[in-house]
C-alpha cells in the first residue's frame, strides 16, 4: 500500500482542480496517470472553495474517476505545513493497492435502517471513513451505531458548519486497511470524576446527589468563580467513555441558578461519569505529545502509508499559539517522509473501543496502515 499527496493553494476552485491534477501526474499517481490501479482517494477542501460544492464534487470527481474519493470540508486543510492555517486549499490522496467502495445515503429521504444498511453492507470491511455533512442532522448521527455493528475501524468528520460537497452521509468503505487512532483532548480538568445522579435529556440537575451548579462552583479556581458568566466556550463537561479510557468534552451551553441544574451539548444520562474541565493551551499541547506517544508504541514499529489528522476548528493558532500546532507535532514524531493530511472540522469521529465516538475540541490523528 502506497499513498501519493498533491495540494494547491489556488483561490479559484477549477485551478485547483487543475494544479492537483497536474501534481499527481508528475508524482505518478495511478488514477491521474491512466494506468491499472485498486484504491481510493482522500478529498480535503478549504471552506473558502467549497461555496460551489456541487461544481468541486463533480470536478473531483472527473479528475479521480473512476477511483471512489470521499470529501471533507473545513476552514483548514493540511497537506503537511504546505497549507497556511484558515487559508484556502485543497488536498488529495490516493491510496493505491486497497480494495476500496463508496456508500452514500441522505437519511431523512431512506429512512434509518435503510440508510443503516446503505452505508454499512457491500464490501467487508476492516476500515471506513466518514463524512457528515451538518445538514444530516443529530439523526445521521444514530447510523454510526449500526456501523458499530458491521465492525472495522472508523475514522472522519463532521463538515464544518453547513458547507459541504455532497449532503448526507457517505462512507468509504477499505478492505485491507487498519486505522491506529490516538485522540487528544484541549481542556485540563478541574476537580473529582462525579456520577449523573438526575438528569434530563441534555441538562444535568445533580452530580453526586448534589446540585450540579454547586459542584461546578466547588471545583472553579477562586478568581473563575466571579467570572463564570464569561467561560462561555471554554468550560466543558468530560464524560468517560464505557470502553475505553478516553473521554469526550462537551460544551456547558447553560446554568440555571434556580435549579441549579447545568445544560451541555448533549444528552446526559443518569450513571456517566462527568469531570468539569477548562480550555487550556498547556494541557491541549501536554495531551497531544502524550497521545502522538501512545500512537508510536502501538503502532509497533510499523511505518504508516498516511497519517490523516481531524483537529477540531478551535485548536488553531488562538488556543495553541502557533499555527497548525497539531500537525507540526505529528510531523516532528514521525518525520516528513509519512504525508500528514486532513482538514479542520465541526466534530471529529473515531471509533475507540466497540463505539464510533463523535468529540469536539479534540484532535483525533489516524495511521494508515496496511491490514
Amino acid at each position: 500500500m502506497r499513498a501519493w499527496v498533491a495540494s494547491s493553494l489556488s483561490t479559484n476552485p477549477a485551478e485547483a482542480i487543475l494544479d492537483v491534477g497536474a501534481r499527481l501526474r508528475v508524482l505518478g499517481a495511478p488514477s491521474a496517470t491512466g494506468r491499472p490501479h485498486s484504491g481510493a482517494a482522500l478529498c480535503f477542501v478549504g471552506a473558502q472553495l467549497a461555496h460551489e460544492g456541487k461544481a468541486m464534487h463533480d470536478a473531483l470527481g472527473d479528475l479521480l474517476s473512476p477511483m471512489p474519493y470521499i470529501t471533507w470540508v473545513g476552514p483548514s486543510v493540511f497537506h503537511d505545513q504546505r497549507v497556511p492555517e484558515k487559508r484556502p486549499g485543497l488536498v488529495v490522496a490516493v491510496i493505491d493497492d486497497v480494495d476500496a467502495e463508496l456508500r452514500h445515503t441522505l437519511w431523512d429521504q431512506h429512512g434509518m435502517p435503510m440508510a443503516a444498511n446503505l452505508l454499512a453492507d457491500g464490501l467487508p470491511a476492516s476500515a471506513r471513513f466518514l463524512s457528515i455533512s451538518p445538514a444530516s442532522g443529530p439523526g445521521g448521527l444514530d447510523v454510526l451505531a449500526a456501523i458499530d455493528e458491521a465492525g472495522g475501524d472508523v475514522l472522519g468528520a463532521i463538515a464544518h458548519r453547513r458547507q459541504h460537497l455532497r449532503p448526507g452521509i457517505t462512507a468509504l468503505n477499505l478492505r485491507g486497511v487498519r486505522f491506529v487512532t490516538a485522540v487528544a483532548q484541549a481542556a485540563r480538568q478541574l476537580g473529582p470524576v462525579r456520577i449523573v445522579t438526575a438528569a434530563q435529556q441534555n441538562v444535568i440537575r445533580e452530580l453526586d446527589g448534589r446540585p450540579a451548579l454547586e459542584q461546578l462552583m466547588a471545583d472553579l479556581p477562586g478568581p473563575l468563580k466571579q467570572q463564570l458568566g464569561r467561560l462561555g466556550g471554554s468550560l466543558f463537561a468530560s464524560f468517560g467513555v464505557e470502553d475505553d479510557d478516553t473521554s469526550v468534552l462537551r460544551s456547558i451551553t447553560g446554568i440555571d441558578p434556580r435549579t441549579g441544574s447545568v445544560a451541555v451539548s448533549d444528552q446526559a444520562k443518569v450513571g456517566a461519569e462527568v469531570a468539569f474541565s477548562l480550555r487550556d493551551q498547556s494541557a491541549a499541547r501536554d495531551d497531544l505529545e502524550t497521545a502522538l506517544g501512545a500512537l508510536e508504541s502501538a503502532l509497533v514499529g510499523r511505518k504508516p502509508s498516511l497519517l490523516v489528522v481531524f483537529s477540531s476548528s478551535a485548536r488553531d493558532a488562538a488556543l495553541l499559539g502557533a499555527p497548525l500546532w497539531d500537525v507540526t507535532r505529528v510531523l516532528s514524531r514521525f518525520g516528513p517522509d509519512v504525508p500528514v493530511v486532513g482538514a479542520a472540522v465541526a466534530g471529529e469521529l473515531a471509533r475507540l473501543g466497540a463505539t464510533t465516538l463523535v468529540m469536539g475540541h479534540t484532535v483525533v490523528i489516524g495511521a494508515v496502515v496496511a491490514d
